[in-house]
């Protein structure tokens, strides 16, 4: 996936239904979400180890072996235009993020 706020960019509805394994569901009110899964790996365990004759002592970064997590997310727009209104990301399941879009100015330039 690509950073967690590019929903917001225009045109960005058309570029996500084409993701490897995106799903694409109409619903009421003219609305439309793009739902894209995908598996994050955990970073690996760093050790720190000193060196040699040295008094500090080793140390591990880093999860170890965490599991792999599953990350949903599902951008919801509106059909006519591709104007965003929500995104939601589910974390193995639980959802972790949500915004909604409760106002929209637009603005020419």
């Amino acid at each position: 996936m690509t950073s967690p706020d590019d929903w917001l960019k225009p045109g960005f509805a058309a570029e996500l239904t084409r993701a490897l394994g995106a799903s694409v569901t109409r619903g009421t009110a003219g609305l439309i979400t793009v739902a894209v899964e995908e598996t994050v790996q955990p970073p690996p365990t760093v050790v720190v180890t000193p060196a040699p004759g040295s008094a500090a002592s080793a140390h591990s970064f880093g999860p170890g072996a965490a599991a792999v997590t599953r990350v949903r997310r599902e951008v919801t727009y509106r059909e006519s235009d591709q104007i965003p209104m929500r995104v939601v990301t589910l974390a193995d399941g639980k959802e972790v993020r949500r915004v909604e879009v409760q106002e929209l100015q637009l603005r020419r330039r």
